[in-house]
């Protein structure tokens, strides 16, 4: 049994706000490069002591994932299209032209609570218009970027209404 819950697709901005929004993947471009040139330099010189090139190759590697994981959220604000859909008592949540979140299965007997999330506490990071599903002992996921306030909070309804039915058999 499959049942389509929803389908979200980006919201359309205006072009000046599509260019604020990819000033920090500019920006971590440019600190990437400025670490790959350091790292090219000091493993080109004659005496490098392996400790600091072992510094060089850590800091790019951290700054390589944290730009690929801020590319991977620009597309799905932009360009990516989520499926919701429950199938054989699991929540299928699919994701297309992510590259880090394309395909998410929760068992519904697993899922404790789903809410809205509006970014994390202390930080000036939010997303628009989020739902984070609890499930598991400690598992978390955020879905339904770009839905709105009311058709999320429908599909929030109806997720646990299938997880009520589910604890009940």
């Amino acid at each position: 049994m499959e049942k389509t819950l929803a389908v979200n697709c980006p919201q359309r901005h205006p072009i000046w706000e599509h260019i604020l929004d990819n000033v920090p993947l500019l920006i971590m471009s440019i600190i990437n490069i400025m670490i790959i040139y350091g790292t090219v330099k000091v493993a080109t010189q004659e005496n490098t002591d392996p400790s600091t090139l072992t510094i060089c190759l850590a800091t790019l590697i951290l700054c390589a994932y944290m730009f690929i994981f801020a590319l991977d959220n620009n597309i799905r604000l932009f360009l990516s299209q989520e499926k919701i859909k429950i199938q054989d008592d699991i929540l299928v949540i699919e994701c297309t032209h992510s590259f880090m979140r394309r395909h998410k299965s929760i068992p519904l007997s697993t899922i404790h609570q789903v809410e809205h999330y509006d970014g994390s506490s202390g930080s000036g990071l939010t997303v628009p218009d989020t739902l984070r599903i609890r499930y598991g002992r400690h598992g978390r996921y955020r879905f339904a970027i770009n839905m709105s306030y009311d058709d999320s909070s429908r599909l929030a309804k109806e997720i646990m209404s299938h997880v009520s039915k589910q604890k009940k058999q």
